[in-house]
């Protein structure tokens, strides 16, 4: 059962949850598309209405019915958009020309491609590689969905250069630049990340941060835009310094937690029964 978990989020959000999805419809049959109209209705829903966040945009499968991840494809979006994910959680990494590619790692390059290569890619032999542009596009087609970052990068220089790029494809539209819900890494991140905008919303996940449990807790208590912390399921599961005493005491502060990456609906089940709310997946679907 999920017993203490559902405290941390109010019984109402899911009915926002809910009215989200039927706002989006409305919007969609009625043709009523504009970014103000869109932000006005969808202002209210907050990613973390959602238990599920998409990883890397969702899996796609090929013909023999082998599962496709790490795509951060538009296809991907589409796909697990048409399932009823809402929240996708997309990888970066800066092209050698300073650019934003949709992209995990740079595996199968012998060097970091420039964006004029990177756009002439196909991802999985197949899907067209995306890039910021084409998120953004993608964004103003479902004004209903959220976007959660994992830009890799850590050090001052790189997360201003890509969170630099995110703000200025947004660029005066708030509506729009609001619905990106970035992952910090650290705690020093967050300043560094308030110089280029002050997102509402920010997830503290903790594979790269080199705080103790207690001092993440002690952390958050004070920076209320962080809606919520990742970690690792394993940890969460077989750690005893994280667990269930680490998951009540980030909701005792009305936080939630998020567990990555979970594709089977039995390792789920044991997370909620520790207090966990949601899960980063390739392939569960709402």
């Amino acid at each position: 059962m999920r017993d203490n978990a559902s405290k941390a989020i109010p019984i109402i959000g899911a009915a926002l949850a809910s009215a989200c999805v039927i706002v989006a419809a409305f919007l969609s049959n009625n043709s009523i598309t504009t970014e103000e109209t869109a932000g006005s209705q969808v202002d209210s829903c907050v990613y973390h209405n959602y238990e599920l966040i998409a990883h890397a945009g969702g899996a796609l499968y090929d013909e023999n019915g082998e599962t496709l991840s790490y795509l951060n494809t538009v296809e991907a979006i589409e796909s697990n958009y048409s399932l009823g994910h809402r929240v996708f959680e997309i990888d970066f990494q800066l092209t050698s020309d300073g650019q934003l590619a949709l992209v995990h790692d740079w595996s199968g390059w012998e060097e970091v491609p420039t964006m004029a290569e990177w756009k002439s890619a196909v991802v999985s032999g197949k899907y067209p590689a995306a890039n910021l542009d084409d998120l953004v596009e993608i964004m103003k087609k479902y004004p209903d969905i959220f976007i959660v970052t994992d830009t890799k990068y850590d050090d001052a220089e790189n997360v201003q250069k890509s969170f630099a790029q995110i703000e200025k494809v947004a660029s005066g539209s708030e509506v729009l630049l609001d619905r990106f819900v970035p992952q910090i890494y650290h705690a020093q991140m967050l300043g560094v990340l308030d110089e280029i905008y002050e997102f509402p919303e920010i997830i503290y996940t903790l594979y790269m941060s080199p705080q103790t449990p207690a001092e993440v807790a002690e952390f958050i208590k004070d920076q209320p835009r962080i809606s919520a912390v990742t970690v690792e399921s394993g940890k969460l599961l077989e750690w005893a310094e994280y667990g269930q005493k680490f998951v009540e005491s980030i909701n005792d502060l009305s936080r939630v937690i998020y567990a990555h990456t979970v594709n089977n609906q039995k390792t789920f089940d044991e997370l909620r029964d520790i207090g966990v709310y949601g899960v980063y997946t390739d392939t569960l679907v709402p």
